[in-house]
């Protein structure tokens, strides 16, 4: 990098695009908002996000999130967490690994509509795979839904992260049945609500700014006082992942 800018506490940053032009200051919290938003669509142009594998296996998420998600596990030590969306297992062996790091007797669950033999087998030959069981079909069949609910313990603290297809429609229903499975305390964590502010990058789709899971996400927390949202994606920089953690209140 070749750059060297000193930017001083009166530096402002100005988006100019069709006519339309908006300046703020560096360090004010307009400013930051801006460069994070410019900053998450440069990311999603380049596909920055596919860069990055947790122990060997590829994870389809910006570093910042991944950190975010180890907070909410830490802090929840959740003994069952259920994952929509398998991609390539990256997420699932992260899951494992925390749930190992933290020497919690616990097991991941993982959903995906189609497990490609190849993924399968990197996750199967893996050393955190005993924590791992691998379910394909529809996160939101009656099938998947009741081998799920069947796996839960009496005493188990569940967290869930759902990932799999980010339309309205899917992750509405995602968010109406996987937060029954949610423990008092513990998190319903949507991602890739970041889709609703990048349909106008270059190889984005206009229609991402309509069909996304913000609205699903809000909806869902008009209809539902138990889960409130927690800002720590928001609050930590470019995040594929806004209004994505949901906390479920303690009664």
């Amino acid at each position: 990098m070749d750059i060297n800018l000193r930017v001083y506490e009166d530096a402002t940053v100005t988006l100019k695009s069709r006519g339309r032009e908006v300046t703020k200051n560096v360090y004010s919290a307009e400013g930051i908002e801006l460069i994070d938003t410019v900053s998450l669509k440069q990311a999603a142009q380049f596909k920055r996000m596919y860069n990055f594998s947790w122990l060997g296996v590829k994870i389809i998420q910006f570093p910042l999130d991944v950190l975010c998600v180890q907070q909410l596990i830490a802090k929840v030590r959740p003994t069952l967490i259920i994952e929509t969306g398998i991609a390539h297992g990256g997420s699932l062996i992260f899951s494992a690994s925390m749930l190992k790091l933290l020497d919690i007797d616990g097991r991941v669950f993982g959903v995906d509509v189609d497990i490609r033999n190849h993924n399968r087998e990197i996750i199967e030959h893996h050393p955190l795979n005993e924590y791992i069981t691998m379910l394909e079909g529809n996160s939101i069949s009656d099938e998947i839904i009741s081998s799920l609910r069947n796996e839960i313990r009496q005493n188990d603290r569940v967290l869930v992260i759902l990932d799999s297809n980010h339309s309205y429609e899917h992750v509405r229903a995602e968010l109406d049945l996987y937060s029954d499975f949610v423990s008092q305390g513990s998190y319903l964590i949507t991602m890739d609500g970041a889709l609703g502010f990048v349909g106008d990058i270059p190889r984005g789709n206009e229609q991402a700014f309509i069909d996304n899971p913000v609205p699903a996400i809000r909806q869902f927390l008009t209809n539902n006082a138990d889960f409130v949202l927690d800002s720590i994606f928001e609050d930590n920089g470019t995040t594929s992942s806004p209004y994505g953690a949901l906390y479920r209140q303690k009664k």
